[in-house]
């Protein structure tokens, strides 16, 4: 896996070279291109064949809204490199998977819908045995939130290990500054590896004992607290500009 910042004008060339080098065949982007007005992501997606530096980007189906989610675009995109390196991978196809379903310094509006999203990209990556590419905005909150779910998930329940979660979350942070931007996504990471811990049988929610339900109650009670004084601090922030 790979996580970077979502790409500006002056660095998408750079971004597909990076693409093709790194056989990236999944890129899963987790921020809209705009969001409450401001440019999070420039559009690197060409409606046309378009040349990227030495690579060649050209859309085979155009973006839909999947089945499984309609928070989630995909798009397939083939990328080809013209400058005549040779690479094992110079020529192939690209899955876009835009998720419109987490907003910036916040946790997925879903968590079903995050969790079918991952594994919608555990599927694609396996089958093609390629890298994922993971980017939002600047590409530390919910792109370092999304790989620390990863780390965790590895450790805590494919290897059967006892890590404590602050542990990850260090070492997350030693590899990638700012990792995780609020103390709701680091909540939100502990919620991720509960579901896919019931998913994998690793606990039983019918097991009062573990508290699983106490816990998900209490999160779903502080997200919505989060975001009901954000909201109001916003609104603040506004009628003072006014």
């Amino acid at each position: 896996m790979i996580c970077a910042q979502g790409p500006v004008d002056a660095s998408i060339d750079s971004f597909w070279m990076m693409v093709v080098e790194q056989n990236c065949g999944v890129i899963v982007q987790l921020c809209e291109n705009q969001e409450e007005g401001r440019e999070k992501c420039a559009d690197y997606l060409p409606n046309e064949p378009a040349q990227f530096g030495d690579v060649t980007v050209t859309i085979r189906e155009p973006s839909c809204v999947t089945v499984a989610d309609p928070s989630v675009r995909r798009t397939l995109l083939e990328a080809s490199l013209s400058n005549g390196k040779s690479l094992e991978f110079s020529h192939f196809k690209v899955i876009h998977l835009l998720y419109d379903g987490w907003p910036d310094r916040d946790v997925p509006l879903s968590p079903a819908a995050f969790r079918q999203l991952r594994t919608t990209v555990h599927k694609i990556a396996a089958a093609r045995r390629c890298t994922v590419l993971i980017h939002c905005s600047a590409g530390i909150g919910r792109t370092g939130t999304f790989a620390a779910i990863e780390m965790a998930y590895r450790d805590l329940i494919a290897n059967d290990r006892e890590v404590q979660m602050s542990t990850i979350f260090q070492r997350l942070r030693d590899q990638r500054a700012l990792a995780i931007q609020t103390d709701l996504q680091y909540v939100f990471l502990h919620r991720a590896i509960i579901d896919l811990a019931l998913d994998k049988g690793r606990l039983n929610r019918s097991d009062k004992a573990n508290g699983v339900d106490l816990f998900l109650n209490e999160y779903e009670t502080l997200v919505q607290r989060k975001r009901k004084a954000r909201r109001e601090l916003e609104q603040r922030h506004r009628r003072k500009r006014e």
